[in-house]
């Protein structure tokens, strides 16, 4: 499992953010797409992906729409336009010569019917997964080796402790990752945050009763958000943490 320090000190101040795996994974998507906006979005083998997936999921749209090249996203989408559109007029035609083909093609499209709208709609739908996507695995894949390692440290797992720990999604990847020892321990610590989760969230439910006239506690007004993703994975980092 790594060792290296700067994996420890990156958890750490992740940890202070949120899910210290959704922290850091986030910012390693964000510098690969600044990287491929400005040095390979000539690169023929990404192209070819990005048409196939017709660009990228909506999360990571976003971060394409917040890079720094405008330019590379002007030459990425049309290629993608240019694809759809070849896609749109290659079924028209086909259904050309298909009609030609009959001596009835008035019968022929009314017998299609709603397939039409369907083929159509497939040829313009993805082929492939996002390529960011694809590349989360190998992103997340060094993070939770380290975390795994750094927790058998007292200091470090006294930390983890204190944080809001790991999301579900990354929780379960990390579990998937571990060992028998190392899993147990994980699953017991994460369960102790999310019961004190559980505790802050009834307080901020009970205040909320108009029978009660308590104010929220700092820690209070935010724990919804802070409990949405621990149970699902959302991630939306501080606009001061985006590149």
């Amino acid at each position: 499992m790594s060792t290296d320090p700067r994996t420890r000190d990156d958890l750490l101040s992740a940890m202070r953010q949120g899910c210290p795996l959704c922290v850091l994974v986030e910012r390693a998507e964000r510098k690969a797409i600044d990287h491929f906006l400005y040095d390979q979005v000539n690169d023929i083998r990404q192209r070819d992906a990005l048409r196939a997936s017709r660009g990228m999921c909506l999360p990571h749209t976003e971060m394409l729409a917040q890079g720094r090249s405008a330019l590379g996203v002007a030459i990425l989408s049309r290629d993608i336009l240019r694809t759809m559109t070849a896609e749109l007029e290659a079924e028209a035609a086909g259904r050309k010569e298909r009609e030609s083909a009959v001596a009835n093609p008035l019968a022929l499209f009314a017998s299609l019917g709603a397939q039409v709208g369907q083929k159509l709609a497939d040829r313009i739908g993805p082929q492939a997964s996002c390529s960011m996507c694809a590349e989360r695995p190998r992103l997340e894949a060094p993070l939770i080796a380290g975390l795994l390692h750094n927790l058998r440290d007292a200091a470090f797992a006294a930390a983890f402790g204190g944080s809001g720990g790991l999301c579900r999604v990354h929780l379960a990847n990390a579990l998937r990752a571990a060992g028998a020892a190392d899993a147990r321990d994980l699953a017991a610590r994460q369960a102790a945050i999310w019961r004190g989760l559980e505790a802050v969230l009834d307080e901020f439910i009970r205040k909320h009763d108009y029978r009660f006239q308590e104010p929220l506690l700092d820690a209070e007004r935010d724990v919804w958000r802070r409990a949405l993703q621990a149970s699902s994975g959302w991630y939306e980092p501080e606009t001061g943490e985006r590149p």
